[in-house]
Protein backbone atom coordinates (compact mmCIF):
# COMPACT_ATOMS: atom_id res chain seq x y z
CA UNK A 1 0.00 0.00 0.00
CA UNK A 2 1.95 2.88 -1.30
CA UNK A 3 0.16 5.41 1.22
CA UNK A 4 0.66 3.72 4.11
CA UNK A 5 -2.50 2.43 5.38
CA UNK A 6 -1.74 -1.06 4.66
CA UNK A 7 0.42 -3.41 4.53
CA UNK A 8 1.44 -6.98 3.19
CA UNK A 9 3.62 -10.13 4.31
CA UNK A 10 3.79 -13.66 3.75
CA UNK A 11 5.17 -17.18 4.57
CA UNK A 12 4.87 -20.43 3.24
CA UNK A 13 3.75 -19.24 -0.16
CA UNK A 14 0.61 -17.38 1.10
CA UNK A 15 0.20 -13.67 1.49
CA UNK A 16 -1.97 -11.76 3.75
CA UNK A 17 -2.81 -7.90 3.68
CA UNK A 18 -4.61 -5.59 5.86
CA UNK A 19 -5.93 -2.02 4.15
CA UNK A 20 -7.70 0.37 6.30
CA UNK A 21 -9.75 2.28 3.82
CA UNK A 22 -11.14 5.25 5.69
CA UNK A 23 -14.25 3.87 7.78
CA UNK A 24 -13.70 0.26 6.12
CA UNK A 25 -10.71 -2.60 7.08
CA UNK A 26 -10.31 -5.34 4.27
CA UNK A 27 -8.26 -8.24 5.61
CA UNK A 28 -7.50 -10.87 2.70
CA UNK A 29 -5.36 -14.30 2.16
CA UNK A 30 -3.57 -14.88 -0.50
CA UNK A 31 -2.98 -18.74 -1.07
CA UNK A 32 -1.21 -20.04 -4.50
CA UNK A 33 -2.93 -22.18 -6.90
CA UNK A 34 -0.56 -22.44 -9.48
CA UNK A 35 3.38 -22.01 -8.63
CA UNK A 36 5.34 -18.40 -9.10
CA UNK A 37 7.18 -17.93 -11.77
CA UNK A 38 10.64 -16.34 -11.75
CA UNK A 39 10.90 -14.43 -14.91
CA UNK A 40 13.86 -13.65 -17.20
CA UNK A 41 17.62 -15.55 -15.79
CA UNK A 42 17.00 -16.29 -11.83
CA UNK A 43 14.32 -13.23 -12.22
CA UNK A 44 16.67 -10.39 -12.77
CA UNK A 45 15.82 -9.05 -16.04
CA UNK A 46 19.89 -8.23 -17.93
CA UNK A 47 18.46 -5.11 -19.32
CA UNK A 48 16.70 -2.90 -16.41
CA UNK A 49 18.35 -4.85 -13.71
CA UNK A 50 15.17 -5.55 -12.42
CA UNK A 51 14.09 -8.93 -10.27
CA UNK A 52 10.38 -9.97 -10.94
CA UNK A 53 8.33 -12.97 -10.32
CA UNK A 54 4.72 -13.72 -9.95
CA UNK A 55 1.79 -15.58 -9.12
CA UNK A 56 -0.32 -15.31 -11.90
CA UNK A 57 -3.49 -17.44 -9.82
CA UNK A 58 -3.96 -17.15 -6.42
CA UNK A 59 -7.26 -18.18 -3.98
CA UNK A 60 -8.48 -15.10 -2.03
CA UNK A 61 -10.61 -14.77 0.93
CA UNK A 62 -10.92 -12.49 3.49
CA UNK A 63 -13.28 -9.95 5.55
CA UNK A 64 -14.28 -6.75 5.06
CA UNK A 65 -15.22 -4.90 8.17
CA UNK A 66 -17.70 -1.77 7.78
CA UNK A 67 -19.94 -0.33 10.32
CA UNK A 68 -20.01 -2.84 12.57
CA UNK A 69 -20.43 -5.83 10.29
CA UNK A 70 -17.76 -8.21 8.44
CA UNK A 71 -18.46 -9.41 5.00
CA UNK A 72 -16.70 -12.56 3.60
CA UNK A 73 -15.42 -12.04 0.69
CA UNK A 74 -13.54 -14.32 -1.85
CA UNK A 75 -12.28 -14.23 -5.91
CA UNK A 76 -9.13 -15.25 -7.90
CA UNK A 77 -6.00 -12.59 -7.86
CA UNK A 78 -2.47 -12.43 -9.05
CA UNK A 79 0.29 -11.12 -7.31
CA UNK A 80 3.36 -9.76 -8.61
CA UNK A 81 6.58 -8.77 -7.04
CA UNK A 82 9.28 -6.58 -8.49
CA UNK A 83 11.99 -4.19 -7.10
CA UNK A 84 14.47 -2.13 -9.94
CA UNK A 85 18.40 -2.06 -9.96
CA UNK A 86 18.49 0.49 -12.49
CA UNK A 87 15.67 3.00 -13.98
CA UNK A 88 13.06 0.72 -15.72
CA UNK A 89 14.93 0.69 -18.87
CA UNK A 90 17.53 3.28 -20.61
CA UNK A 91 15.59 6.04 -22.48
CA UNK A 92 12.66 5.03 -20.65
CA UNK A 93 10.19 7.20 -18.19
CA UNK A 94 8.08 4.07 -17.30
CA UNK A 95 5.94 1.09 -18.66
CA UNK A 96 2.36 0.07 -19.27
CA UNK A 97 1.21 -3.24 -18.23
CA UNK A 98 -1.97 -5.22 -18.85
CA UNK A 99 -2.68 -8.37 -18.01
CA UNK A 100 -5.72 -11.11 -18.44
CA UNK A 101 -6.46 -14.73 -16.42
CA UNK A 102 -8.46 -16.55 -18.53
CA UNK A 103 -11.07 -19.62 -18.45
CA UNK A 104 -9.02 -22.20 -19.40
CA UNK A 105 -6.67 -21.96 -16.79
CA UNK A 106 -3.81 -20.04 -18.86
CA UNK A 107 -2.45 -16.08 -18.20
CA UNK A 108 -1.37 -13.50 -20.97
CA UNK A 109 0.29 -10.19 -19.91
CA UNK A 110 1.46 -7.35 -22.26
CA UNK A 111 4.03 -4.34 -21.66
CA UNK A 112 5.41 -1.93 -23.55
CA UNK A 113 7.93 1.05 -22.23
CA UNK A 114 7.15 4.06 -22.80
CA UNK A 115 8.77 7.80 -23.25
CA UNK A 116 7.13 10.82 -22.17
CA UNK A 117 9.37 12.43 -25.20
CA UNK A 118 7.93 9.75 -27.66
CA UNK A 119 6.82 11.18 -30.98
CA UNK A 120 4.84 8.64 -32.51
CA UNK A 121 2.07 8.37 -30.04
CA UNK A 122 2.87 5.60 -28.02
CA UNK A 123 3.29 7.53 -25.05
CA UNK A 124 0.92 7.07 -22.30
CA UNK A 125 -0.97 10.28 -21.40
CA UNK A 126 -1.03 10.97 -16.88
CA UNK A 127 -4.59 12.07 -16.02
Amino acid sequence: MQDGSGCAGGAGGSHVMRADLGGAVLDLKFSPSKPWVVHAQRGKDPISGSHYSSCTRMSVSGTLKSKGSDKKVSGTGWVDHEFMGQDVARGSDGWDWFALQLNDGSELVHYSFRSARSTDGSASKRA
